[in-house]
């Protein structure tokens, strides 16, 4: 291959799962039932939003969470991946970070020695998706990871990042930025959910004092539109895919909101699962990967793969 290959994400989609809300003993109901339907495991994942209903073989759509560079969750987004071409013979896996379809001949070469797999997940290396494509290769099951991102859209979320990621040192003093810290720190570090983007909102604080933190802010809030608008190219790019049983997608949990509700909207049903993690500490592992990725980008003729 030509093209230089790169394993990229987007920190707001690391944190942006948040805690399960409250749910309605309705909704509850249909949550419980669609994880007994799919016959998932707690330990694997969990159903934490659905609108597929009883008199439905299938949901129309399965959205996966992701959490990026997490070892544990990536081994359970591969098992998620199975357990649906088990249930309805999925070949095709849409994903986020990527633009096209990868094949296993477009991941790395050390990819490709199966003793290190558990390795490579681990420490972040390999995500679920790709794991579950090497997995499919061994076992002949037809798998196939389509990307859907926006490649502009995508681009400008990395560089707001990056610009965000140098500004730090310019606002980290300053009082303002201490006095309202509690509001603004995970809006500026992008770990917002967007139950708490739009509480941030509602409370935003007056900052035309300080044009640093000013500029700052406004940089981290164009991240998050821009976010939402990745979302919607996402269901855009999917509706061009002729494919037959359930749309399956691997993306970070802030674009949950946003897809449901347009799912909701255009009257399709969904699942929404999320991997079960028990452990804490990959973020590191993660900002790292990510900034490396941030300079990559600036290359020409890169290739995303969603990790």
């Amino acid at each position: 291959m030509g093209a230089m290959k790169c394993h990229l994400a987007l920190l707001c989609f690391t944190f942006g799962i948040g805690a399960a809300r409250a749910q309605p003993l309705l909704e509850e109901h249909a949550v419980q039932e669609a994880q007994s339907r799919l016959g998932l495991s707690a330990e694997v994942a969990r159903v934490v939003s659905t609108s597929w209903s009883a008199s439905q073989d299938q949901p129309a759509y399965i959205l996966i969470q992701d959490i990026h560079c997490h070892g544990e969750a990536q081994s359970h987004i591969a098992q998620l991946i199975q357990n649906v071409q088990r249930l309805w013979g999925v070949r095709d896996i849409f994903i986020e970070g990527a633009f096209a379809k990868i094949k296993t001949h477009d991941l790395p070469s050390y990819f490709q020695d199966e003793a290190t797999w558990p390795a490579l997940t681990e420490n972040g290396q390999m995500s679920g998706t790709e794991l579950a494509l090497l997995q499919s290769g061994k076992e002949k099951t037809g798998l196939e990871l389509i990307g859907i991102d926006d490649r502009r859209l995508y681009r400008t979320n990395l560089q707001i990042y990056e610009q965000l990621n140098l500004a730090k040192a310019d606002f980290l003093d300053d009082p303002l930025y201490k006095e309202h810290q509690a509001l603004l720190e995970p809006l500026l570090d992008l770990r917002m959910t967007p139950a708490s983007f739009a509480d941030y909102q509602t409370h935003k604080p007056d900052l035309s004092a300080s044009a640093h933190l000013s500029s700052a802010v406004r940089l981290a809030e164009q991240f998050y539109a821009v976010a939402d608008q990745r979302s919607q190219a996402f269901l855009d790019n999917l509706a061009q895919k002729e494919i037959t049983g359930p749309k399956v997608m691997v993306v970070g949990g802030f674009h949950t909101k946003a897809l449901c509700a347009r799912l909701t909207q255009e009257h399709q049903s969904y699942v929404v699962l999320r991997p079960n993690v028990t452990r804490a500490g990959y973020a590191t592992i993660y900002e790292n990967r990510l900034r490396e990725s941030a300079r990559l980008l600036q290359a020409p003729q890169v290739v995303a793969l969603n990790n």
